[in-house]
C-alpha cells in the first residue's frame, strides 16, 4: 500500500513545485504592460541587485490563494536617477511586494539635494501587501490616487522605512510619505464607488519629512497602528505638515502610534462616522510658531454620510502651540463620542477647545449620549415634549391621588 502511494505523492510534490516558478527581471529597467505574460499566479518575480530607472509591472493578476510575489536579491535601488518621475508603477490585484528583512529593496535618488517623483504608484490596485522597503529622497513615497476604478480592498502596508521626503523648488515643497485617496470633489462621498476598505498601515517609521506623513481619504475603513513619525512638517506649509491625516469621507482607527518633534499637528480628522484615536503618544508636536497648531484637530469635511463621532482615549500629549484637542466640526455634523483618559500638558492654550469641553460634559450623561444626535438642533421641540410629558404625568398622579382619597372616605 505504501509503495503504491509513493508515485502519487511524488506526482503531487512535482506538480506543486512545478506550478510556482521564479522569474528574474531584466537588470537596469523593466516595463511590462501585461505582467502575466511572463508569470502565473503564485510565481515570484525577482529584482536582481543593481540600479534601476523608471520601471513598471502592470496588470499583475494573482489569486487569493496564489498571489504574485515580487522581491529582491541583493541591494536594489529603484528610481535611481536624476529627476526620475517614479521608481515603480505597480498595478493589479492579489500581489505582494516584499523586500528582504535587511531593507535591501530601496527607492532613492543618488543626486544630493534632488528628490525623485513618486517611489511606487499603485493607481487603483487592490488586495496587496507591501513590506520591508527603504524609501527616501522622494517627493511621494507610496501613492494610490486613481481617477477611476472601484473598491480597493484589503491593502496591508508594514515595516517600511520612510525618510527625507521633499519637493524643493516645486509646488511650495508639497510632499507626502504616503498618500491614499482622491481629493477631487466628484469623489467626496461616503457612497462613492471608488474608495478604500480594510487599509492597514502598521509598524512603519517616518523620519525627516518636509510634508505629511500618512494622508488617507475616501476610506470606509482604515487602521494605523504602531507607526512612528519623527521630525516632520519641516516645510512649515499650512495644510501639508500633519503626521497622521484621516481625510474627507474616511473612518477608521489611529492606535498606538508615536509622533515626536513635528511642526504641524499630530492628527487631523476630516472624516465621517466613527473615528478612533487611542493610546498614542504625541510629544513636541504643533511647534510651528507662524500658525498655531492643535495636536489633534477635528473638522468633518464629508458632505454626506453619518455624522462624525470621535473616540479619543488613552493618549499622551506633551506640548503644542494651541489646544491639545480641538473640534471645529459644525454641530449638525458631529455626534457626541467618548473623549476620556487623555493626559495633556504643556499646551499653549487649554487642553480642550470650548466646543470639545461641551461635548465632553455631554458624554457623561448617558441618556444624552444615546439621543444626542436627535437632540442637537431640536432643543425647543425637546423642551416642549418634556413639558407635555410632565403635565400628563402630574395629571395622572393627581387623578390617582383623588381616586385613593375617595376610596378611603367610602370605607
Amino acid at each position: 500500500m505504501k509503495k503504491a502511494l509513493l508515485p502519487i505523492l511524488s506526482l503531487l510534490l512535482f506538480s506543486l513545485t512545478a506550478s510556482a516558478k521564479r522569474t528574474y527581471l531584466p537588470v537596469g529597467v523593466f516595463y511590462y504592460f501585461h505582467t502575466m505574460t511572463i508569470c502565473s499566479p503564485g510565481d515570484t518575480l525577482v529584482i536582481k541587485q543593481g540600479n534601476y530607472g523608471e520601471s513598471a509591472l502592470m496588470d499583475v493578476q494573482g489569486t487569493p490563494d496564489k498571489p504574485v510575489v515580487i522581491t529582491n536579491e541583493g541591494i536594489v535601488k529603484m528610481g535611481y536617477g536624476d529627476g526620475t518621475r517614479y521608481g515603480l508603477k505597480l498595478e493589479g490585484k492579489y500581489f505582494k511586494l516584499i523586500g528582504d528583512i535587511n531593507y535591501g529593496l530601496q527607492f532613492t535618488c543618488p543626486v544630493p539635494g534632488v528628490y525623485s517623483g513618486t517611489s511606487i504608484d499603485f493607481n487603483n490596485s487592490s488586495n496587496y501587501e507591501i513590506a520591508y522597503l527603504d524609501i527616501g529622497y522622494t517627493q511621494l513615497g507610496l501613492r494610490s490616487n486613481p481617477s477611476r476604478g472601484g473598491l480597493m480592498d484589503s491593502i496591508n502596508i508594514h515595516h517600511i522605512r520612510f525618510h527625507h521626503t521633499g519637493n524643493p523648488g516645486y509646488d511650495a515643497n508639497r510632499c507626502e510619505a504616503i498618500y491614499f485617496g482622491n481629493t477631487d470633489m466628484a469623489y467626496s462621498s461616503e457612497s462613492a464607488p471608488m474608495r478604500f476598505r480594510n487599509l492597514h498601515i502598521h509598524h512603519c517609521s517616518f523620519d525627516s519629512l518636509m510634508g505629511d506623513g500618512i494622508q488617507i481619504a475616501i476610506a470606509e475603513s482604515f487602521r494605523l497602528d504602531h507607526d512612528t513619525v519623527t521630525n516632520s512638517g519641516l516645510n512649515n506649509l499650512d495644510g501639508q505638515f500633519t503626521c497622521f491625516l484621516a481625510g474627507g469621507c474616511t473612518q477608521g482607527t489611529i492606535d498606538s502610534c508615536i509622533a515626536t518633534n513635528c511642526n504641524g499637528p499630530a492628527v487631523q480628522v476630516f472624516g465621517y462616522g466613527k473615528v478612533y484615536v487611542t493610546n498614542n503618544r504625541f510629544v513636541h508636536c504643533g511647534q510651528y510658531k507662524g500658525n498655531n497648531q492643535d495636536i489633534i484637530y477635528i473638522s468633518s469635511k464629508c458632505p454626506d454620510g453619518e455624522p462624525l463621532q470621535t473616540f479619543i482615549t488613552g493618549n499622551y500629549i506633551d506640548g503644542g502651540n494651541r489646544f491639545g484637542i480641538n473640534n471645529e466640526t459644525e454641530p449638525e455634523k458631529y455626534k457626541v463620542g467618548i473623549i476620556t483618559n487623555n493626559e495633556i500638558k504643556n499646551t499653549l492654550s487649554d487642553a480642550y477647545s470650548p466646543f470639545l469641553k461641551e461635548t465632553i460634559s455631554e458624554q457623561h450623561l448617558s441618556f444624552y449620549t444615546i439621543i444626542s444626535t436627535w437632540i442637537r438642533g431640536r432643543k425647543k421641540k425637546v423642551a416642549l415634549v418634556l413639558a407635555i410629558i410632565l403635565v400628563v404625568v402630574l395629571l395622572i398622579a393627581r387623578k390617582c391621588f383623588s381616586t385613593n382619597k375617595v376610596e378611603k372616605e367610602t370605607t
